[in-house]
């Protein structure tokens, strides 16, 4: 068994987000497939390693966010299985609200950032049994329930490597800052943290994160950025949405040694999405 980092090479910018192409005893499986607009730089992937879609046996999601599972619809109709949460799981069927949805956030820059967004036929998505292997060939995958960043959050453990979609943070190569990714509706501090509980009770050596590749579990660090993240906020909501922004990047600049590293991080993990989903957090809690 394998792991294999396949950049998607998000907008065109390298080491932004990844799928994971994983071999097995049987026939390989794709962790992640990302948006549509990546669709020819994931082929291209799988043409070098001699695979075509239908040599699949599975395509994992971690969650259904459009920057890891917005092009799940055209894989699931090339024949490929879909496995989601159950609670993903619908809108991969019907993706209209999740299209309504992002299409609110990124007005005209839909098309241009994800590409088309199609539907899963039914018979091709496979709802996860939460904390349980998968009915798959020649590997055993266990799909960990990890809410926190989203409610429908899968992790994958295959044997003591872990695949973490976004519940580990994004973390690229080149630096050492750990960004949360707290975007609306889902961002749930609490739940966030007993996931990291859990997950931190695995026998894992080695993590795969979708922003990007193999990383060293950092569990501890991971739930003191999340604290500081929302008391960031939690201390400043009652300011205007752009200043609240603007001083949010203005405290994290400093972490990165020039404006290509920050413009890096910005492509994987939007600021402004994790000021807002960090507003509607701390809004739910005082209602």
């Amino acid at each position: 068994m394998s792991i294999e980092v396949l950049d998607l090479e998000f907008q065109r910018r390298p080491q932004c987000v990844a799928a994971f192409l994983v071999t097995t005893e049987k026939r390989p499986l794709l962790v992640e497939c990302g948006p549509a607009s990546c669709r020819p730089r994931l082929l291209a992937g799988l043409q070098s390693h001699g695979l075509k879609p239908q040599d699949l046996q599975a395509l994992l999601v971690t969650h259904i966010h459009l920057d890891h599972a917005g092009d799940a619809g055209w894989w699931a109709q090339q024949g490929v299985p879909v496995v989601v949460h159950p609670l993903g799981a619908p809108h991969l069927i019907d993706p209209s609200k999740l299209i309504v949805s992002a299409g609110r956030i990124y007005g005209e820059a839909m098309e241009r950032l994800w590409g088309e967004i199609l539907p899963c036929p039914a018979d091709k998505v496979i709802v996860a049994e939460l904390d349980r292997p998968l009915p798959l060939e020649g590997v055993e995958i266990t799909a960990w329930d990890s809410p926190g960043h989203a409610r429908h959050h899968l992790a994958y453990q295959i044997g003591r490597d872990l695949l973490t979609g976004d519940v580990a943070g994004v973390r690229l190569p080149g630096s050492q800052f750990l960004s949360v990714p707290a975007p609306p509706p889902e961002f749930e501090r609490e739940a966030w943290f007993h996931t990291l509980d859990k997950l931190a009770k695995l026998p894992v050596d080695r993590l795969f994160l979708t922003h990007f590749g193999p990383a060293q579990p950092d569990w501890e660090n991971l739930r003191r950025r999340i604290q500081e993240v929302a008391e960031f906020v939690h201390e400043r909501q009652d300011w205007e949405r752009q200043k609240l922004i603007d001083a949010y990047a203005a405290w994290q600049r400093p972490e990165f040694p020039d404006q290509a590293s920050y413009d890096r991080y910005e492509q994987a993990n939007p600021l402004f999405m994790s000021i807002d989903g960090l507003l509607r957090y701390w809004k739910k809690r005082s209602a």
